[in-house]
């Protein structure tokens, strides 16, 4: 089935974009050259529409009581124009998806996978109808256009793009800035995200801005990215990703993301069932791998300790700037020590090296 077209998909076309099918959408993959958007992402700018994703309004009286239950991060804490990383977990302690969490004065917006949207929904819906309290939980995403901004050239941009209007935000900070006809809210991502700004309008609003950045991109040398050049990052990184790290069974402990998990702030919902897994003994964790840049390797290949299966690769990428290959992987804890040498089963069935890392270090290698 072929995915629903983006509201800027004549853009993307019209500008040699290669899409592909994502989480129901088909976005862009790349303009052409992945190396000059990684270079763009790494150096400078880069500007990605990120529409497709999902968005989520929470608002109420008890909106606040119903998030803490919801969420792992303490709501309680979260100040108005403020945004945080928080993960949404089944009883079981299994991380359904990991959303930004921004606060406003009146609502909270929650922004997370679009490949779990669908799932979510239900979800919220479900679990809102079981808690005692005036809250509502509406799914926005078709409302609103979504554009991210990575790099480290992005606040130069985005003041670029706002006519010079000062942009000064700390990490998992917001304002709301008037661009042109366009009202948007401009998050500067927290800490445990690929590090950028998260911009979010009405969806009739995302043509005349996205058209504002092309335009600035050709005087700054900033340029649209895919999905392709987004991933490297994010795996070089060794940020999770819905559909890859997270989904299944897998829960924050073994993702080894204590960012967004606050235990002391009391109950919410897998709380139980992750103290327990992490009193006692945690099987898996995911770690980094590094390989030679010409291993040929695909998500879900199996990892070995001699013949033994001891893992699973859940992203795969080559990267620019380390001229070589690196996964994420799903590691037995017994080999997940750094510096540890297993196997992994590469296309053709051949059988190669690779030495584990710890995901944050991926980019120190």
């Amino acid at each position: 089935m072929v995915g629903k077209k983006l509201p800027l998909n004549d853009w993307h076309l019209g500008n040699g974009a290669k899409m592909i099918d994502e989480s129901g959408w088909q976005i862009p993959e790349s303009y052409g050259k992945v190396e000059l958007e990684y270079a763009a992402l790494r150096n400078g700018c880069g500007f990605a529409d990120l529409t497709y994703e999902a968005r989520y309004r929470v608002e109420g009286p008890d909106s606040v009581a119903f998030l803490q239950l919801l969420t792992t991060t303490n709501i309680e804490r979260l100040g108005v124009r403020h945004a945080v990383i928080a993960y949404i977990c089944d009883d079981r302690g299994s991380a359904l998806d990991i959303v930004l969490i921004y606060r406003d004065e009146n609502y909270f917006l929650l922004i997370g996978s679009g490949a779990a949207r669908i799932a979510m929904v239900d979800w919220l819906q479900a679990k809102r109808d079981e808690f005692k309290g005036q809250v509502t939980v509406d799914d926005i995403s078709s409302a609103q256009g979504h554009i991210g901004l990575r790099g480290p050239g992005a606040a130069t941009m985005l003041e670029r793009v706002a006519f010079g209007q000062r942009i000064a935000l700390d990490p998992g900070t917001a304002m709301v800035l008037t661009i042109g006809s366009a009202r948007t809210l401009v998050i500067r991502r927290p800490q445990g995200m690929v590090e950028g700004y998260d911009i979010v309008t009405g969806a009739i609003y995302i043509q005349p801005l996205w058209e504002k950045f092309a335009e600035a991109a050709r005087a700054t040398g900033a340029r649209p990215i895919g999905l392709a050049a987004r991933e490297i990052y994010r795996v070089e990184t060794g940020i999770p990703r819905n559909g890859h790290e997270i989904g299944g069974n897998s829960t924050p402990i073994e993702l080894n993301q204590p960012t967004g998990v606050d235990f002391a702030k009391g109950n919410f919902i897998g709380r139980r069932a992750m103290l327990h897994a992490s009193a006692s003994d945690v099987t898996r964790a995911l770690v980094g791998l590094r390989l030679d840049a010409n291993a040929v390797i695909d998500q879900g290949a199996e990892l070995l300790y001699d013949t033994l299966p001891i893992g699973i690769v859940t992203s795969t990428v080559v990267s620019p700037a380390l001229r070589c290959r690196l996964a994420l992987a799903f590691v037995n804890t017994v080999k997940s020590a750094p510096g540890s040498t297993i196997k992994v089963r590469s296309r053709g069935d051949a059988v190669i090296p690779c030495e584990v890392i710890r995901p944050a270090d991926l980019m120190k290698r």
